[in-house]
């Protein structure tokens, strides 16, 4: 991969004409000025980046070595419920949910109602659509409540 300086290849653009210049062959010049003007944005407001143009050149601007690749390890919480636990517990109450129909579906400590809501919808929208099922929590009844709409 070639490094080259993108803005050194503008001016060079801007004083060869394009029937001389081999590179304004491989990367149209409104191309070479998109990718300036985005090059110049990013600089202005403190960004590190690194682009690989159409041609292959390559442009860095790293100040603060950002780009450098750094290990990051996010550690997940223990939860009081086990992978795939959620699901097991809603499915049985979705599964043959018919529209018009609405399922309840009891929540307690150990499959608190956010996780369980988050995971049913997510579910429903996979299999169902987005905009087919509404939900809602009903704390006096400690349900998680399903209406299938479509």
């Amino acid at each position: 991969m070639q490094q080259g300086n993108l803005f050194d290849r503008i001016e060079r653009v801007k004083r060869d004409p394009p029937t001389q210049n081999k590179q304004a062959k491989e990367m149209p010049l409104v191309t070479v000025r998109a990718m300036h003007n985005a090059l110049e944005t990013l600089s202005a407001i403190g960004c590190a980046y690194k682009v690989v143009g159409p041609d292959l050149v390559e442009v860095t601007h790293d100040p603060e070595h950002l780009l450098e690749k750094r290990k990051h390890t996010v550690k997940r919480e223990d939860l009081p419920y086990g992978y795939g636990d959620l699901k097991r517990h809603y499915l049985p109450y979705i599964e043959n949910l018919q529209v018009g129909q609405v399922a309840q579906i009891p929540y307690n400590d150990s499959l608190p109602y956010p996780a369980l809501q988050s995971s049913a919808a997510a579910h429903l929208s996979k299999v169902w659509g987005n905009g087919s099922y509404t939900t809602a929590t009903n704390k006096a009844t400690k349900c998680l409540e399903i209406l299938r709409i479509k």
